[in-house]
Order: C-alpha cells, then sequence, then structure tokens
C-alpha cells in the first residue's frame, strides 16, 4: 500500500525536506518498503509498497520527524475500510485476469461480478 508523504507544508517551502528528514525516509523505505522511494510531479514523495500492517508505525515515524501530514490510510474522500475494498477488488482482478494486457472491464464481463463480492463480503450466505 502507497505511504504519500506530501512535501507542501504550509509556511514552508514546498519540496523542502531536511537532510536527517530524507535519512529518515529512506529507512523506513528500507526497513518497510522495499528500499523504493519515488517522486511525484506535486511536491510529494511515496514509500509505494508499505504493508498495511506497518502503516501505524510509518505514519508515527512520518510525524515524529515533522511530515505528519503523510499517510496512506488518510487519502481526502477515502476512509480506511473504503481503501481495503479497493484494494481486494484490485487483488482479485489481478489474480484472475488472464494475462497482464486484460482491463478490469474485461474481466468483469468474463467473470461477472461474483468473484468481487465475495472478495468484498465473503462467502458468508445471508439469509433476508
Amino acid at each position: 500500500m502507497p505511504v504519500t508523504i506530501t512535501l507542501k507544508t504550509v509556511g514552508g517551502t514546498s519540496g523542502d525536506i531536511s537532510d536527517g528528514q530524507m535519512e529518515a525516509v529512506a529507512e523506513l523505505a528500507e526497513r518497510y518498503g522495499s528500499s523504493e522511494i519515488r517522486i511525484t510531479g506535486d511536491q510529494a514523495l511515496v514509500l509505494p509498497h508499505i504493508a498495511r500492517a506497518d502503516l501505524e508505525v510509518v505514519h508515527e515515524t512520518l510525524a515524529e520527524i515533522g511530515l505528519e501530514a503523510a499517510d496512506a490510510s488518510l487519502v481526502p474522500g477515502f476512509d480506511p475500510e473504503q481503501i481495503v475494498a479497493v484494494d481486494a477488488v484490485i487483488e482479485t482482478y489481478l489474480s484472475i485476469r488472464n494475462d497482464h494486457s486484460e482491463r478490469f472491464l474485461d474481466v468483469y464481463r468474463r467473470v461477472g461480478p461474483a468473484p468481487f463480492k465475495e472478495a468484498l463480503h465473503g462467502t458468508e450466505t445471508r439469509v433476508a
């Protein structure tokens, strides 16, 4: 799960990050995120491969170094349950597509909604 670290701060210079902060972000990437840091066009760093279980400690560490505006579970307009649901649908799609070129809509048309509903709601049967 990606963690976005915004470098646009209120009252600060966009894109500014201290050497200490950068070292801490690099340590987080190495420890929790496959040693990968990406840079976006809108003054942000992204740790693209953070496990859901590590999000809290990553966010706490970012807050400790003054980068508290960063947290993948606080994406504007989404709550954590919605992010988990989207992730479940995407993982289902990736696991059942025929090859890397098969689009989501093509998979959905081929298999129908059942695998996606199962990923979201499990296999329990509901009685009305």
